[in-house]
């Protein structure tokens, strides 16, 4: 056996000039707002510093796919107002280079250019919305809204905006995800930065016009930590869902050997191929599921050959029926058992990326991933749209269909 380390990935050159172009760019907002002069307050400064360890501890939730909850965001919409937008520019950069669990050293200076990015943009927006410097002066309902609330709002979308930017962008050039489809993964946490926002100002009002001072900050931790629990019970529901999938599949892969990771792969393949194509979010996810479950009729026969495909998607959609969460995957499903030209283009997608892991992994013949689409396409199983996105998810799939190089 070799003592030797394993060479790391090397990072793709679109990776690094994205990410070497969002540090030039967070650099060049230091530089304009370090021309101000202003520096956060001792008193102040320390206070956030104290919030944000609670904050950093409790991390980020998963919702979706890429997208993450962090209570770190309610932590620099507040630092816009009390540290200005260098301060708050600070705490963003180290919240981003100190994220939690281990990952490459570029993901981490990523990480810290989005937080500091956020955190500038987010200063900047704020008194470009006319907020006020001086919060404590503010009395009355009128002044309230014009000075803190409104511009608050203001640097609550501007954050949204960078983040959304930064983070399709990297996806596009790492992942080869399309910029609409992650635009709309990050626009379904919409309603989360409007939470954001309003706790936020509750951190600031309590600050400064109520006079509790940086004291607020532990005032605010509780409906903190409430809001991420909130969060955490969301994301854990989805799991059980996903692991419910994996139960479903685990107990086909033990009565048809032969199929192990097959419904993975398909899912995987298909669900990139959707992705292609500008398929919603939701969309997308039925696909997946569709795919995770369009071979599990095989259980409701004893011959370990089973049903035809058509009649397997079938009985799949029979079998989990009952469950709302796949009330999507099952019409998917649906639709595969129907004829060849009546099928709808997500029961193609699934259909095709089946075809395509059985001739390159399960039963491999003598053809390449290319030519197995074509003769898709050429026997009409698959539309043409179809054939170019699973074309396109092959090629963005390590080693094709199956993984395998």
């Amino acid at each position: 056996m070799s003592d030797e380390e394993p060479s790391p990935t090397p990072i793709p050159v679109s990776v690094r000039l994205f990410i070497s172009g969002a540090v030039i760019a967070t650099a060049s907002l230091f530089a304009v707002v370090l021309r101000d002069g202003s520096v956060p307050g001792p008193a102040a400064l320390a206070a956030f510093l104290a919030l944000a360890v609670p904050v950093w501890w409790i991390g980020e939730t998963r919702i979706s796919g890429a997208v993450t909850i962090s209570l770190i965001s309610v932590l620099l919409l507040g630092a816009a107002v009390v540290l200005g937008p260098l301060g708050a520019g600070l705490l963003g950069l180290g919240f981003g280079l100190l994220t939690r669990g281990g990952m490459p050293a570029w993901a981490r200076v990523f990480n810290g250019a989005l937080g500091a990015a956020s955190g500038l943009v987010g200063g900047l927006a704020y008194l470009a919305a006319g907020g006020s410097t001086q919060p404590a002066t503010l009395h009355g309902a009128a002044s309230l809204a014009t000075e803190l609330g409104f511009p608050l709002l203001a640097a609550d979308v501007c954050q949204a905006l960078v983040n959304a930017v930064l983070i399709a962008g990297i996806m596009r050039v790492s992942q080869g995800v399309p910029l609409r489809l992650m635009a709309a993964r990050l626009l379904e946490s919409g309603p989360v930065y409007v939470a954001y926002g309003i706790l936020a100002f509750l951190l600031i009002v309590l600050w400064f016009p109520a006079g509790v001072g940086p004291a607020s900050s532990l005032l605010i931790l509780l409906p903190l930590v409430a809001a991420h629990w909130t969060y955490v019970q969301y994301a854990a529901q989805e799991q059980a869902r996903e692991q419910s999938l994996d139960l479903l599949v685990g107990a086909l892969e033990l009565k048809v050997p032969a199929l192990r990771g097959h419904s993975s792969r398909v899912a995987d393949l298909a669900a990139r191929a959707a992705e292609h194509l500008g398929m919603g979010p939701a969309e997308v996810l039925d696909v997946r599921r569709a795919a995770m479950l369009h071979d599990l009729g095989h259980l409701r026969h004893s011959s370990g050959d089973g049903p035809r495909h058509a009649q397997r998607a079938e009985d799949a959609a029979r079998l989990v029926g009952g469950l709302s969460f796949l009330a999507g995957a099952c019409e998917v499903l649906r639709s595969l058992a129907r004829p060849v030209g009546g099928r709808s283009r997500s029961a193609q997608l699934v259909s095709g990326a089946s075809a395509l892991d059985r001739s390159q992994v399960v039963e491999p013949d003598d053809r390449s991933a290319a030519a197995v689409v074509i003769d898709l396409r050429n026997a009409g199983l698959v539309s043409a749209e179809v054939e170019d996105a699973l074309v396109w998810a092959i090629s963005r799939t390590a080693g094709g269909p199956g993984g395998h190089p």
